[in-house]
């Protein structure tokens, strides 16, 4: 990480200790969006003459269709066609950029690391330049995880970008001088906020306990427009490929809500039937103390509607 990078971040937490996130959702109003730091996700650049061909080969969505006004959802995946990291794909400043959260920063990187050597490309840090954040409307406004991820660009320089799912949300990409001056003014909220709208929406976002474990079908990237079946080859495609035309997905993502301690959830938790590990939390968000909702794969097949780990109670929705 670069001196730039932790000064921004060292600016950022300061402004997070004077302007808190401390109201409720909803509380502002039609006219004031619910503001939420997404600065838990961070912003990998591609760099060279190679990046977009590069990329090509490794990741699950067709880089063909990424243009400076349509961002796309996808997978890096791993020889096993593993999911290492899910990402939102958008072009910045001409060139591919990568959404993923932190917790997986480094092994994106350890990941590519071994196949860039022989590439025209360089990935970057963009955390030294850029801050995230994330508005959340109150009008439902849904729109398909199958629809067009649309980009527009932003009078401060930054972009916005039009989150999928059954909540109007929007993604900023701002410079550290327009996030900052944004959060101080916003109906600022907590970051599970926007985790209870993925959870709602069905979106898992990939964070290091469950790195490296699940087929994209699986986490429904399938369903979203996350993997092309007719790209071509790139590393893990094989498996993929066949896992789709062969009817070999035996699990799958499925929404539950959840009843009792919060502190005791923990990603990648396994879930039991009848003392059977059986599932694994892929995401959870607390509604209040003592309940919540969650995502976790499942088999396909199972039917039971409830589902326990440390001493909570899950329940399929």
């Amino acid at each position: 990480m670069s001196a730039d990078n932790d000064d921004l971040t060292r600016q950022w937490q300061a402004c997070l200790e004077k302007h808190p996130a401390t109201a409720g959702p909803g509380a502002g109003g039609a006219a004031a969006p619910d503001t939420t730091d997404l600065n838990q996700f961070r912003l990998l650049g591609l760099h060279g003459p190679d990046a977009r061909s590069f990329l090509q080969g490794y990741v699950t969505c067709d880089m063909d269709a990424l243009h400076a006004d349509r961002a796309l959802r996808g997978a890096l995946t791993s020889i096993q066609g593993r999911v290492i990291t899910d990402f939102l794909l958008i072009e910045l400043e001409g060139e591919p950029a990568m959404i993923v959260h932190d917790s997986v920063v480094d092994s994106v990187q350890a990941h590519l690391r071994k196949y860039l050597m022989f590439a025209r490309s360089k990935l970057t840090d963009l955390g030294d330049r850029y801050l995230m954040l994330g508005q959340i409307h109150q009008d439902p406004a849904p729109q398909s995880l199958d629809a067009p991820i649309a980009v527009t660009p932003r009078a401060d320089g930054g972009l916005t970008v039009t989150e999928p799912g059954n909540r109007r949300r929007e993604r900023l990409i701002l410079s550290g001088e327009a996030a900052l001056s944004i959060w101080a003014e916003a109906h600022r909220v907590p970051e599970q906020i926007w985790r209870l709208a993925d959870i709602d929406s069905g979106i898992a976002r990939i964070r290091q306990p469950i790195s490296d474990e699940f087929l994209p079908q699986m986490l429904g990237l399938d369903e979203q427009a996350g993997i092309s079946f007719s790209k071509g080859c790139y590393l893990g495609q094989e498996i993929v490929a066949r896992a789709q035309h062969r009817g070999q997905v035996k699990r799958r993502l499925r929404r539950l809500s959840w009843q009792g301690d919060a502190a005791a959830l923990a990603i990648g938790a396994k879930l039991q039937h009848e003392n059977r590990n059986r599932g694994v939390l892929i995401d959870h968000a607390a509604v209040d103390g003592q309940s919540g909702r969650a995502l976790a794969v499942l088999p396909v097949e199972a039917e039971e509607q409830q589902w326990f780990a440390n001493g909570i109670t899950f329940t399929v929705e």
